[in-house]
């Protein structure tokens, strides 16, 4: 049977070139520049891809490394926090929480929970807010966080309550590293 109207939608090269080879329309989301025989595909089949494939890109970073002919086949839709997401609460009141610092998002290595975890050691004035999920950190960091009072991890939350969590806050952290890995152990995401 065919599927009428159907909507092809991937985060994987490897699977969106598959459905290019099939002469099939899809989205390919992109997080991080291609490597190893992913990026040697990419390009032995670039021509078939850029006919078949519209790109969404989490970065305009992204958008330059790979270099898209058809600039209308190109959306980028940035990861992380919409600004237009705040108007929900703008006129609501919120409570801040005086000197204090926020970090939400992944704890992965480079992502910047080592440089906070710093930060807080030192600076015994501040608060230090991380939001994010435990398991994705370093457990010898997250057992040494029990000895830094003003440092509170503070676990996941949904995406959806992220706005109202970081209105709280005067100081809101992304202090990425130069060498970033996410699910990925070898991708470099900076």
């Amino acid at each position: 049977n065919k599927i009428n109207n159907s909507l092809i939608y991937s985060r994987s090269v490897l699977c969106s070139l598959f459905f290019s080879l099939l002469n099939k329309n899809n989205f390919l989301e992109i997080h991080q520049e291609n490597s190893g025989l992913t990026a040697f595909l990419y390009n032995v089949f670039k021509k078939k891809i850029f006919k078949y494939v519209n790109f969404i890109f989490i970065s305009k970073n992204l958008k330059k490394i790979f270099l898209i002919p058809n600039k209308k086949k190109i959306l980028i839709a940035g990861d992380g926090v919409d600004i237009r997401d705040f108007n929900q609460y703008k006129n609501k009141n919120f409570k801040e929480i005086k000197n204090s610092c926020i970090y939400t998002g992944s704890l992965h290595k480079g992502k910047g929970f080592e440089f906070i975890f710093q930060l807080a050691k030192k600076n015994k004035n501040l608060e230090f807010f991380v939001y994010g999920d435990v398991k994705t950190a370093q457990k010898k960091l997250i057992d040494q966080t029990e000895k830094i009072n003003n440092l509170k991890i503070m676990g996941y939350v949904e995406y959806s309550k992220i706005p109202k969590i970081l209105r709280n806050h005067p100081i809101i952290f992304m202090p990425y590293d130069k060498k970033l890995f996410g699910n990925h152990r070898s991708a470099n995401l900076a």
